[in-house]
């Protein structure tokens, strides 16, 4: 049984259609890579999946319930967590406040909330900087709060944007091993990444969007043989390269 539907979504800004007509399922415990070039809807789909666009027509259906039309807040509750390809943090407040604030969304107990929120931080690697300001974190530690933010909210599905984009090699590294563990902890995930080589080797299928429209969904070693996407994804970076 599908455990997220996306059938035949569309996303239209006035007459620019930034998702046109998008199907696909992902089943529980999958992790589903959605890739494609600049521009091509990820973020946009992601948004619509998690409340933050309406669809234009079509429809989202998470684990057996209807949620396209329902406002973020009420999809969040359902189990639906995302994060955004730019970091968004509190830099204010100290990173444990950031993490708390998705900890409230099960809780109205400060001291419930904080424990969750310190042991997010364990998981995410940043127990040691539970006091510091969120401003004074680098983007990769950015990155894990937001993350963390995420995990507090106890997501059955996790929608990640981009989360190793900008990072050096080990940063990366620690990033893909650090998303592979959430599979063990029973979290269905949609990544998107513009980056084939970090996505794919965590990834069970892919699904490519281009300009909007989905050209290709498989296993990723038929994704990288695939004409289409050659076309659309890989020419784009040996033009690039040559």
């Amino acid at each position: 049984m599908s455990f997220l539907t996306v059938g035949g979504v569309t996303k239209r800004f006035g007459g620019l259609s930034a998702n046109d007509d998008i199907s696909f399922e992902v089943a529980r415990g999958e992790i589903v890579g959605l890739i494609g070039p600049n521009g091509a809807g990820k973020s946009t789909l992601f948004s619509c999946i998690a409340g933050y666009h309406p669809v234009t027509s079509g429809t989202i259906d998470f684990d057996g319930k209807r949620i396209s039309g329902l406002p973020p807040e009420a999809i969040c509750r359902r189990g639906v967590a995302r994060t955004f390809q730019i970091a968004r943090v509190f830099k204010e407040m100290s990173v444990l406040e950031n993490v708390m604030v998705g900890a409230f969304l099960s809780t109205s107990s400060r001291g419930e909330a904080e424990a969750h929120a310190r042991a997010v931080l364990g998981r995410v690697g940043l127990s040691g900087k539970a006091e510091a300001f969120a401003r004074s974190l680098t983007v990769s530690e950015q990155k894990r709060v937001q993350l963390a933010r995420a995990l507090a909210t106890r997501p059955k599905l996790l929608l990640l944007d981009e989360v190793m984009a900008g990072l050096t090699p080990q940063e990366t590294a620690e990033a893909v091993a650090l998303v592979r563990s959430f599979r063990g902890d029973g979290i269905t995930m949609v990544i998107v990444e513009h980056v084939m080589e970090v996505v794919m080797p965590i990834s069970d299928r892919v699904v490519v969007l281009d300009y909007g429209k989905k050209i290709a969904e498989g296993a990723p070693e038929e994704i990288v043989r695939n004409e289409l996407v050659i076309k659309a994804y890989l020419g784009e970076k040996r033009g690039a390269k040559h």
